[in-house]
């Protein structure tokens, strides 16, 4: 069974990245706010975290080809906004801080790096990735052992997974395409998306720099119904994605 659904809609060409909305929630992700603003974009402020002290912003310099332990949050003025007026980096040494973090906001991150761990065993002595390079097509078998893997960390059956939509234009609209559990090539998308906008309730997506769950750039985690535009201080992220999953 595929495991990641697709809808696209109407196309249009992209456009340079030059400013952003801005707007939180009823309930938000822990964050350990303080009443400083370390940096504003475009309205927006911007909190960096390194290992749960908060630095300036001009320290965050992350490496989008080594797997990172970045988690990406927000708040936004209400349940009906659908833009953040604060964005909280957390950036960890260790995947000891990045998985207690997500232990604290209740999401399986320690299951993540489990899953990805299984799919790069398995990519590797079955060589999917060559096997995809030769034909353009992931094989059944791949798309069976990740379905099993997925439910087996996640308990989540995959076909009615919410998911995340993912934008070619950091402000959203069209070109659009839904990702629902996982996606670990990029048909047609890979290093185009500009935001992305999850249909969850609450939980998290993860990018990656390269295919197969391979160079974790980041976890945005939270409530969903809001864009998390690839801009300012996230302008790492712009055109970089590569695979992803909805956790």
């Amino acid at each position: 069974m595929v495991m990641f659904g697709i809808t696209a809609f109407m196309s249009c060409e992209k456009e340079e990245n030059t400013s952003i909305s801005d707007n939180a929630d009823t309930k938000n992700v822990v964050n350990n706010t303080k009443s400083n603003t370390t940096y504003v974009y475009e309205g927006i402020e911007y909190y960096y975290y390194l290992d749960n002290k908060e630095m300036s912003i001009k320290s965050f310099k992350p490496d989008e080809k080594i797997n990172s332990f970045i988690c990406i949050s927000g708040e936004r003025k209400s349940e009906k906004d659908s833009n953040f007026t604060k964005i909280f980096i957390h950036e960890f040494s260790t995947e000891v801080g990045y998985i207690e973090y997500g232990k604290k906001n209740g999401l399986k991150l320690k299951e993540l790096l489990l899953f990805e761990n299984d799919m790069n065993t398995y990519i590797n002595e079955n060589k999917i990735e060559e096997i995809f390079e030769e034909t353009k097509t992931i094989p059944e078998k791949y798309l069976a052992y990740e379905e099993s893997r997925y439910n087996y960390y996640f308990g989540t059956d995959t076909k009615f997974f919410p998911g995340t939509t993912l934008h070619k234009n950091y402000w959203g609209g069209s070109p659009a395409f839904h990702m629902t559990s996982s996606m670990p090539v990029m048909f047609g998308w890979n290093n185009t998306v500009s935001a992305t906008f999850p249909t969850y309730p609450y939980g998290a997506h993860t990018i990656y720099n390269r295919s197969w769950f391979r160079s974790r750039m980041a976890t945005l985690l939270g409530f969903g119904w809001v864009f998390y535009r690839f801009v300012g201080p996230l302008s790492y992220l712009n055109d970089k994605m590569s695979s992803g999953v909805t956790t």
